[in-house]
């Protein structure tokens, strides 16, 4: 690194570089490691996230662009990220096979570049050095990182594997995750993100599959145990905020979300999920600063921006509303061109489509979502609120209760969607609105 670099690096610094670290990825020999490699560049941001001088990229957005070259204009145009954390990983046996680099966006020099060959037990030594080498050449002084957030391979291993599984989304997939994360704490009963990961996918799981005490009790009770071994990490308040909210306990959730914005400025899913509580309780005015801030934390992110939208509809803002689903609708299209099977995308963006009046198109990716899943308890309600909107109520509320037989439970923002206007005096709809909220004890 020249010296001009380094006075420039150390100028960014004081502004706050924005950093992405990049899934590491794996050769077609170690392809079954793929989850390995992602979970090691994973860790790198964990460590790196909250350094001073650094605003690192969301998880979600390092995974939207892991397949992209560090030099691709889009990361230094759209996202206006500096530098990139990209590298390899993979394990043969016993032997750790690491190689990592931090690339300038703005010409493509390589800052930094390493390559390690060790035991697979020193893999949390490797990549404390990682990120103190990465934060030097950024011009970064006195870094204090977090400590590793296990010893135990075993248990690494575990919750690495439960990370990939969570990001499917999908109930099965969901239900692996929370059997990763469950034998991750029992290697390391100390592992508080992998308890936090168990708290996540029994709220998922709670909401979205099977609604039953066992999922909830599990999620108060990890998320309580998270918090507890990590009290200063963003994360498990982002989980015990989820949990507390799914059980009805609103204020003291929306306190764990505080404390996860208080701990993490820039944490896309504090700001997501307390806004989506706001809306559900009908503080509309909060929901929309949440959102607002949201958007700004993931650019690139078009569910922030749909929601938005529903909420400028609920204050009877409908310009302001449509201008925000254009461009939602341009940010799922983007989406869609990276990764053409995205069904959240596709559903939500037929409910801007159709709300801007493009009814054919918005009816046509409506169609395609349901060919991917149509089982998914979140694309069946938006497609009840996607009929809704063309007044076909019967078909609109047959959806709606498939969605709630497949596990939706949310009556609160059901009751707020504006979407489902056309539903709200049929007997249909109070009776379902009735029902969700027995069940929910309230």
């Amino acid at each position: 690194m020249t010296d001009s670099t380094v006075e420039a690096s150390s100028k960014e610094a004081a502004a706050g570089i924005k950093l992405m670290v990049l899934p590491f990825k794996v050769d077609a020999a170690h392809r079954t490691q793929a989850y390995f490699g992602a979970g090691v560049g994973e860790d790198i941001l964990d460590k790196l996230d909250g350094v001073g001088g650094l605003t690192l990229a969301t998880r979600a957005t390092s995974w939207e662009f892991r397949d992209f070259d560090p030099r691709h204009e889009s990361l230094r145009g759209g996202l206006g990220i500096q530098a990139v954390v990209s590298g390899t990983a993979h394990r043969d046996g016993d032997q750790l096979h690491v190689k990592a680099a931090l690339t300038q966006t703005s010409d493509g020099e390589v800052l930094w570049s390493h390559s390690y060959e060790q035991p697979v037990a020193k893999l949390f030594d490797v990549i404390t050095h990682i990120c103190k080498h990465v934060a030097s050449a950024l011009g970064l002084k006195d870094v204090q990182l977090r400590p590793p957030i296990t010893r135990s391979f075993e248990a690494f291993d575990f919750f690495l594997h439960g990370l990939d599984h969570s990001r499917d989304f999908g109930n099965v997939a969901m239900a692996l995750a929370l059997d990763m994360h469950q034998l991750a704490t029992e290697a390391d009963p100390e592992f508080g993100l992998a308890f936090s990961g168990v708290a996540d996918a029994s709220s998922h799981l709670y909401l979205n599959g099977e609604r039953t005490e066992a999922h909830k009790e599990r999620a108060l009770a990890a998320s309580a145990r998270a918090v507890e071994l990590m009290p200063d990490h963003p994360r498990p308040h982002i989980a015990r905020a989820t949990a507390l909210f799914l059980s009805g306990e609103s204020e003291a959730g929306m306190a764990e979300s505080e404390r996860a914005i208080e701990l993490d400025p820039e944490s896309y899913d504090a700001h997501y999920n307390y806004a989506r509580e706001c809306f559900s309780r009908g503080q509309v005015d909060k929901a929309l600063q949440m959102f607002q801030r949201a958007a700004t934390i993931r650019p690139e992110d078009y569910q922030s921006n749909m929601l938005m939208a529903l909420v400028y509809e609920s204050k009877g803002q409908k310009e302001q509303a449509d201008t925000v689903r254009r461009r939602a609708l341009e940010l799922a299209r983007e989406q869609m061109r990276r990764h053409a099977y995205d069904v959240r995308a596709l559903y939500m963006g037929a409910n801007a489509l159709v709300a801007l009046g493009d009814t054919k198109e918005g009816l046509e990716w409506a169609k395609r979502a349901e060919s991917i899943d149509a089982d998914d308890p979140m694309l069946l309600y938006n497609l009840g609120c996607i009929h809704a909107l063309v007044d076909d109520t019967e078909v609109a509320l047959g959806l709606l209760e498939r969605a709630v037989e497949k596990g939706y439970s949310d009556h609160g923002w059901m009751s707020q969607d504006d979407d489902l206007k056309p539903l709200r005096d049929s007997f249909g709809f109070k009776d379902l609105i009735e029902r969700l909220r027995e069940g929910d004890g309230t």
